[in-house]
């Protein structure tokens, strides 16, 4: 049967542990029955493409290298959130970002090992020049090659034997002679700023860039906000995927995106359809229907709009949003492990003091 279009779906961030402020009622702390439950409203769409893929913003380990009991906890979750990934209809997940060496490598190389047996494809890995190593899916006439990496400064650093951070050049040459081949070449990027309603002007350049060297499909997170999907030159991108599961829970920006289907045809331009969905405070996803659904549809317009007038963005933007997030954690310590939340807070006003750790 010849192929005519393959479908790949795609959201953004996942991340398998609780965050600070979540201790013991985040992502990390729900039961296997209510991971499957989280994910079940997206199943339908992830398991009706021919590829879906997620980033993973965070380790599936038991084990930690780090001694503090906080910091141990944060952002990592069990193994078996790879099976619930698959389970969802998930094929692929990118571990190329600036989280997957918060608990060391041994359990960086025990969440690669976990969505392996899971069955899901790892991208971002890297080679031993530090470029990611390609993983190409051949769809009759369709070949798609899949790319992850990430420009996003890691304060642990990064080496060969864990995930791509190349330079940009060399990334570029590589999705040249990729696209050469004939291949659509689909990277997913950790790159830009926290809380931004819109991609600032580094990651601009850097789509500009990644769409002249021939990436077909742009696919960008860390932002945590989704932004704008838009067409440049032969190139369909998304500058922002969002959080797809994250307990983020402060505002309603970050519990706020979008599934994105993009139809690749054999020739012509990516089609894509976006499915806005959001997170509950009881942690499970649910598709936004009539009045939500074009609400969510009308906000992202605008910003559409503003990127294309190069307006820039409310610039008081990130201050509310550090206000409503400390709001949160006030208004939930009681919930959860209140005590691994005053040990970090504790930890945080003795670093604002410069006293050590």
């Amino acid at each position: 049967m010849v192929r005519s279009v393959v479908r790949l779906a795609a959201v953004g961030d996942i991340c398998p542990g609780d965050h600070y402020f979540s201790f013991g009622h985040g992502a990390g702390s729900l039961s296997a029955r209510q991971r499957g439950q989280a994910l079940k409203a997206l199943s339908p769409a992830l398991q009706d493409a021919d590829i879906a893929l997620c980033n993973l913003e965070g380790v599936l380990s038991l084990r930690s290298n780090v001694p503090d009991p906080v910091e141990s906890r944060v952002f990592r979750g069990p193994p078996d959130w790879a099976l619930a990934l698959r389970e969802a209809g998930f094929t692929a997940v990118s571990v190329a970002n600036n989280h997957s060496l918060q608990h060391g490598i041994e359990a960086f190389r025990d969440t690669v090992d976990a969505c392996r047996k899971a069955g899901l494809d790892v991208i971002g890995l890297a080679d031993e020049r530090g470029l990611p190593v390609p993983v190409i899916h051949n769809f009759g006439a369709i070949r798609i090659a899949l790319l992850g990496a990430s420009f996003v400064p890691d304060p642990r650093g990064t080496s060969t034997n864990s995930y791509a951070a190349p330079e940009p050049d060399a990334l570029l040459e590589q999705i040249s002679s990729l696209a050469a081949t004939g291949a659509c070449v689909v990277i997913a990027l950790h790159a830009g700023e926290e809380g931004r309603l819109l991609p600032d002007p580094g990651t601009m350049s850097a789509i500009n860039a990644l769409s002249t060297a021939g990436a077909r499909l742009i696919l960008i997170h860390h932002s945590h906000v989704f932004q704008p999907v838009f067409r440049h030159g032969h190139s369909l991108v998304a500058s922002g995927l969002g959080d797809c599961l994250f307990d983020l829970h402060w505002h309603p920006a970050l519990t706020s995106a979008a599934v994105l289907l993009a139809d690749i045809p054999a020739e012509g331009d990516i089609l894509d359809t976006l499915l806005p969905f959001r997170l509950t405070a009881g942690m499970e996803l649910q598709l936004l229907t009539d009045d939500h659904k074009t609400r969510f549809l009308q906000t992202l317009g605008t910003r559409c709009e503003q990127l294309l007038e190069k307006r820039p963005s409310q610039p008081d933007q990130l201050r509310a949003l550090q206000i409503r997030k400390a709001l949160y954690f006030l208004m939930h310590f009681p919930q959860g492990e209140s005590r691994l939340k005053l040990r970090f807070l504790t930890a945080k006003v003795r670093r604002r003091l410069g006293f050590r750790a």
